[in-house]
């Protein structure tokens, strides 16, 4: 299952609206990438350092997808990857892949973290539904993608807080989910170089637009960890022990350049 891009038009601009499910993996790759060598290396590598700490911000879809955790090329099937853009995000054309990533560094997913935790507070799904419908002030599509991202948020509230993600609910505010967007735009731009729909000097224009805004938002890769995996858990639905085993590895193993590049 993955994003299905909706491509709206109003008034003389484009806006792109994601309609969540499970992103960043091929069929034919989940479940099996815990299986696969982990944290690979690109075997010719001419980054600078800088260049490859930005690129770190993808390395927990890159480890999900066994991709290259340090190189712009991602190192995964062509064939694989076209399908998963064209097929499941729709996006087969470089203005659709700018449309997409712009998406990301727009902080779309978390600028409506707080109408949705707003609505998460309120105990009983009627209370809930009744909040929403007034925020929305009859908008449908923008009704449907908030509700989705509290059904998902109330599906996934109690794993986060089993694996040690947060302690209490209040933290989901207090971490919020920046870490979610800027780590898709790195691997959307990173995939779609690979797909040629950008070149090199807008994939790293992105990247690095990325990394700006995990800057702002974190001071340290343990923070930033924090925020991947709630932002994770609500655009998908999905917090797995295997997501969280990712990313305590990219905290703790000695090839991860979460470890080998500061904050």
């Amino acid at each position: 299952m993955f994003f299905t891009l909706i491509l709206l038009f109003s008034t003389g601009f484009v806006v792109y609206y994601f309609v969540r499910k499970k992103p960043g993996v091929p069929k034919q790759l989940d479940g099996a990438v815990l299986l696969r060598a982990s944290m690979r290396s690109a075997p010719q590598n001419t980054h600078t350092d800088e260049q490859r700490r930005w690129i770190a911000l993808s390395a927990g879809l890159a480890e999900r997808n066994a991709a290259y955790i340090d190189s712009l090329a991602t190192g995964l099937d062509m064939d694989e990857l076209r399908g998963l853009f064209t097929d499941g995000y729709q996006i087969a054309s470089p203005s659709k892949a700018a449309g997409a990533i712009e998406y990301c560094l727009s902080a779309r997913e978390s600028s409506l973290l707080a109408v949705v935790y707003g609505a998460f507070t309120l105990r009983g799904q009627p209370r809930q539904k009744e909040f929403l419908k007034e925020v929305a002030g009859g908008r449908d599509s923008y009704y449907r993608e908030i509700v989705v991202m509290l059904d998902r948020l109330s599906t996934t509230r109690d794993s986060l807080r089993d694996l040690g993600v947060i302690e209490r609910d209040e933290d989901i505010m207090r971490i919020g989910t920046v870490a979610w967007d800027a780590a898709l735009a790195c691997w959307f731009a990173r995939c779609c170089y690979d797909l040629g729909y950008i070149n090199e000097e807008e994939a790293w224009g992105y990247i690095q637009r990325a990394d700006g805004m995990a800057q702002k938002a974190f001071s340290s890769w343990e923070g930033f960890a924090e925020s991947f995996l709630i932002g994770r858990a609500i655009a998908t639905g999905d917090m797995a022990p295997g997501i969280k085993a990712i990313v305590d590895g990219l905290l703790s193993k000695k090839k991860s350049p979460w470890l080998l590049f500061e904050w």
